[in-house]
């Protein structure tokens, strides 16, 4: 998943397994963990002995020391931390890497207090108490670790600093420069996606294009509009349903000959439209500068020549969620979680008049499930929770939370971004390099309690 950037003395630690990176210190998930949450401090310049350190650097350690251990001692529910440094062989050093232990504790974990140290240099036995098994220490699976660096990020925030860092400082080699995390830049580029409105995501069948002779006309000719555009399935419907007729169901007799087709980002919704109509809107979309819902009327760009109206996009927003089972297990099992949780969180912050969540067919990208795009921003985000099925509905529930964090305060989720609408994987992994290091993370918003005002979006989001 992701590219090797860290040493820790002989070993390279993929970034996944790292939570924060500062100008001269990484924070680590440990492989060998003592007690839940045991984490480790490092110096990114390879070193042995705590002496060897500058002034600076020990600053510098100490400092994130601090920053990592508040957020150990809240996500572990510790009653309190050992904090230690093995400094040479003497002293149970078995990584010649100056590195700081954070370990989380809690009353009577060990017997007798002391006993932890003997542990750390591999002397003593783990007590049964601490859930770690007891074998001398048996190492973790890398996805264990990912998924404990993944709650770590946004707890410590560091996620943004390992991504800016990399970048800024250079301290690895140029060899390591590699693309950091691959979800990004999986977006296959398009201009536009196309939503046909009002379908049962049961009624799916595996490919979608064949489900009537408008919507195949409608998926052909998408394809072959400059800059293309993605056609998918979904119930979608306006939050104000008397908007345009994706309000009213197909019936069975219709099988979707007369189709409702909403225009993402443009926010255009075509009503009603037969394969005639379909070719008039493809050829609308044919254009090289559209109209879109905050410009509904320009005079100067080409207007739709088929019954259409506009969708509210400066105060609205719309959640599309991969739900396809028949087309993916992952899609149908993943997807359809993150969705309730999305439409759980929504009617929680009585936030349904101005965002709406909805099911979508195949979008790409099911290894990354669930996926999640966000209108009128346009950013894909890959929750990756194939990467862990044994994960709690909690941390499920997070990835929900940090996807409606980024809606409500209009920013992006760094973390799981897999790019975005009408940009191409160049620019895709461009933008992340140049806006994951300074942009606000949906992980660092506040999410208990505020007050969301609408604002008109920023248009350069799109550019």
């Amino acid at each position: 998943m992701a590219s090797k950037v860290v040493q820790f003395g002989p070993l390279t630690i993929p970034l996944s397994q790292v939570f924060l990176l500062s100008k001269h210190t990484y924070g680590l998930v440990n492989l060998k963990p003592i007690r839940p949450g045991h984490v480790l401090v490092v110096s990114r310049r390879k070193v042995a002995r705590f002496n060897d350190l500058t002034l600076e650097e020990v600053t510098d350690l100490f400092t994130n020391g601090q920053r990592i251990s508040k957020a150990v001692e809240k996500l572990f529910n510790a009653d309190g931390l050992t904090l230690c440094v093995q400094d040479g062989d003497v002293a149970g050093q078995t990584v010649k890497h100056v590195h700081l232990h954070v370990i989380p504790r809690n009353t009577g974990d060990f017997a007798n207090n002391d006993d932890i140290y003997s542990v750390l240099e591999g002397t003593g036995n783990v007590p049964q108490q601490t859930h770690v098994d007891n074998d001398q220490r048996v190492a973790r699976t890398a996805t264990d670790m990912a998924a404990e660096a993944k709650m770590l990020r946004r707890q410590v925030g560091g996620w943004d600093d390992a991504v800016g860092q990399f970048i800024r400082y250079k301290l690895t080699d140029q060899s390591d420069m590699q693309q950091i995390d691959t979800q990004v830049g999986t977006v296959s580029p398009h201009r536009h996606h196309l939503v046909v409105c009002n379908s049962s995501p049961e009624k799916w069948p595996s490919r979608i294009e064949g489900m009537s002779e408008t919507v195949t006309a409608l998926a052909r000719g998408s394809i072959r509009l400059p800059g293309r555009a993605m056609v998918t399935m979904s119930d979608f419907a306006p939050l104000n349903s008397n908007v345009c007729g994706c309000a009213s169901q197909n019936t069975k007799d219709d099988k979707f000959q007369l189709i409702d087709v909403a225009v993402f980002p443009l926010g255009l919704v075509a009503k009603q439209l037969d394969v005639a109509g379909v070719n008039k809107l493809l050829e609308w979309l044919s254009y090289d500068i559209l109209p879109t819902s905050w410009t509904p009327t320009h005079a100067n760009l080409p207007q739709p020549e088929f019954d259409h109206s506009w969708l509210e996009l400066t105060q609205n927003r719309h959640i599309f969620v991969c739900t396809h089972g028949s087309r993916d297990y992952l899609c149908g099992l993943h997807g359809g979680k993150l969705l309730n949780d999305l439409r759980s969180l929504i009617e929680q912050r009585n936030l349904q008049k101005h965002i709406g969540a909805w099911a979508t067919s195949h979008i790409g990208g099911h290894k990354y499930a669930a996926n999640a795009i966000v209108y009128p921003r346009g950013d894909w985000y890959g929750t990756w929770c194939d990467k862990c099925n044994t994960s709690t509905e909690p941390e499920r529930r997070d990835d929900a939370q940090a996807i409606m964090d980024a809606v409500v305060h209009d920013v992006t989720w760094w973390d799981a971004w897999r790019g975005a609408t009408n940009m191409s994987k160049q620019d895709q992994i461009a933008m992340w390099t140049r806006s994951a290091d300074h942009a606000d993370n949906a992980g660092h918003a506040e999410s208990d309690e505020f007050s969301w005002v609408p604002a008109t979006r920023q248009r350069s989001a799109f550019k």
